[in-house]
């Protein structure tokens, strides 16, 4: 009777061949999908690169001095509210609005009219 009960050595050792060839197939799986996101990445990487290079080239560094400026700024603004959020804080300043920046605002006014 107790030999009836216990599993088959067969029956666990091809459960145990399944449990390996299914590891090894998801393996292979994790690696392509991995492959393909990292080339990808890698493609997105490269492209911003060769813009940024394009655009400096067409712009010409004067302008693209100024809009890596005007960018700092934002970025630095943005994370200047981030921060405030997390901690609960009043620091933006009211004169730019808590973004900060290259510019003030004024130096891009555009007049409205004659009259």
């Amino acid at each position: 009777m107790l030999a009836s009960s216990m599993p088959d050595l067969v029956s666990v050792l091809i459960l145990a061949l399944i449990l390996i060839i299914s590891l090894k197939v998801l393996d292979y799986a994790r690696r392509v999908v991995m492959f393909w996101i990292t080339l990808a990445l890698r493609l997105v990487w490269w492209g911003f690169i060769l813009g940024a290079i394009w655009y400096a080239y067409n712009a010409g560094l004067e302008k693209t001095g100024r809009d890596l400026g005007w960018l700092y700024g934002v970025v630095k603004g943005f994370a200047e509210k981030f921060q405030d959020g997390f901690e609960g804080g009043q620091r933006s300043s009211s004169a730019t609005g808590g973004w900060g920046g290259y510019a003030s605002g004024r130096e891009f006014q555009v007049p409205m009219g004659r009259g």
